[in-house]
């Protein structure tokens, strides 16, 4: 389950973080919550990719509305 929440964690960074990051996040706090150190790690990945989507689709926001004169 560790090893799941890594990997969700890095595809949510690189692509879809919306999707993958909640996923990355429970299987992480799972096994997090079973003593693996891995878990955590995917934990604090699936936020990450989570707050860069985040952010990113704000900027997307900001320039469509400065690019429409708003």
């Amino acid at each position: 389950m560790a090893i799941l929440a890594l990997v969700f964690g890095i595809l949510g960074i690189l692509f879809l973080g919306l999707l993958f990051g909640p996923v990355a996040i429970v299987l992480g706090a799972l096994a997090g919550s079973r003593g693996s150190r891995m878990g955590w790690w995917g934990l604090g990945l699936g936020i990450a990719a989570m707050t860069f989507s985040l952010a990113a689709c704000g900027l997307a926001v900001a320039a469509c509305g400065a690019a429409a004169g708003l």
